[in-house]
């Protein structure tokens, strides 16, 4: 009898449960299946990039404000993402250095550039050979990795300067 009893709380507990999350989760399912084309964010963003005394490389984009709508219990919304990219993805600057090879630098996501905090802000890190360099932000140009007790595991040293405009249309 206790067993039984026991079963059916079980049961009568994540009958519920699931029927509290259940009725947001079909409501944001129907709320997905309705298109909403995303539309042009004002204003367009130049990254210039010197390494160095090389010639600056200079990488232009826009954002877009698009429906993000998953259809999970977390909810559908509005949110911006690089024009052409599927999600909230990072631009990605390919460059080269003496002695570390190829480099990509990794722009921070589009929330950060709408708040136009740089260039006092880390705008980028750095994905070099399989793995991620960070600036500290009181040692301009010196980039580490980590190891996994959260200690500087590597670092090299890049002479840079970084420059991001906004340019409203």
């Amino acid at each position: 009898m206790k067993k039984n009893l026991c079963i059916i709380t079980v049961n009568l507990i994540a009958l519920l449960l699931s029927g509290c999350t259940g009725v947001i989760a079909v409501g944001n399912a129907l709320d997905s299946s309705i298109p909403r084309k995303p539309f042009p964010d004002d204003g367009e963003y130049v990254v210039t990039l010197q390494i160095g005394n090389r010639e600056p490389e200079v990488t232009r984009f826009r954002l877009e404000n698009y429906y993000d709508a998953q259809g999970s219990t977390r909810g559908n919304y509005w949110s911006k993402r690089f024009v052409g990219s599927p999600s909230d993805e990072r631009i990605k600057i390919k460059t080269h250095h003496a002695i570390m090879g190829e480099l990509s630098l990794v722009l921070m996501n589009t929330q950060y550039i709408k708040k136009r905090d740089y260039p006092d802000f880390r705008a980028f890190f750095i994905e070099s050979n399989g793995k991620t360099y960070w600036e500290p932000e009181d040692s301009r140009g010196v980039f580490f990795t980590r190891n996994q007790q959260g200690k500087a595991a590597e670092e090299f040293r890049l002479d840079y300067r970084i420059d991001i405009k906004y340019i409203p249309d």
